[in-house]
């Protein structure tokens, strides 16, 4: 479908805005990650996606694209743990110190990350998986090596400097294809919403 009708449905306003598909969806995060269509575009719908807002269908949709881009390395006996992409300023990280706890019950911790995304400006998974050392038995994925599409607009990302509907989609990826996952939920109702996202996942 034109891009275009896909910017009008989240940006008309909220009278005239729609829900996607779930083909809509898939189409929609197909066309972005092929980045054929223009920055401005891209842009444009974000901002307008994430006013709608965002559904689970549409969430579903856009992850049933991104796993036809990602080249995952399965880890057996894993648990994934889903950070945020825009790093911790007041918190520490915490699973340095829980892989130790699981590689006594012979666990893997499996981590993904990239470089800093909206909109908290702390520090990254990458920073603490490149620059420390750390249990044998945590596995860290750079998404510029996994998905190299995602990790292709973070520069407009950035630019944007807000929240879009790709950080609820991206912090678990299943790229070691683990039979359990666990990520964390600032806003209450997101608790049911990633529930719905990734249960069968």
């Amino acid at each position: 479908m034109d891009f275009s009708k896909y910017i009008h449905a989240v940006g008309t306003g909220p009278k005239g805005n729609r829900d996607l598909s779930f083909q809509e969806s898939e189409d929609m995060m197909t066309q972005i990650l092929n980045k054929s269509v223009h920055n401005e575009q891209i842009a444009a719908f974000l901002l307008g996606w994430r006013l709608k807002p965002e559904t689970t269908e549409e969430f579903r949709g856009a992850i049933s694209a991104c796993d036809s881009y990602i080249t995952k390395t399965k880890i057996e006996n894993s648990m994934e743990l889903g950070y945020p992409f825009d790093g911790k300023a007041k918190n520490p990280y915490i699973f340095p110190l829980v892989a130790k706890v699981l590689k006594d019950s012979n666990l893997n911790l499996v981590v993904v990350g990239d470089e800093l995304t909206p909109s908290k400006g702390g520090i990254t998974i990458k920073d603490i998986c490149t620059k420390i050392e750390l249990d044998s038995n945590v596995h860290y994925f750079d998404r510029a090596n996994f998905f190299k599409e995602l990790h292709q607009l973070t520069d407009i990302r950035m630019r944007l400097g807000l929240r879009t509907g790709f950080s609820t989609i991206e912090k678990l990826p299943n790229i070691s294809n683990s039979d359990y996952a666990i990520t964390g939920v600032f806003h209450k109702p997101y608790v049911k919403k990633y529930v719905e996202i990734f249960s069968d996942r």
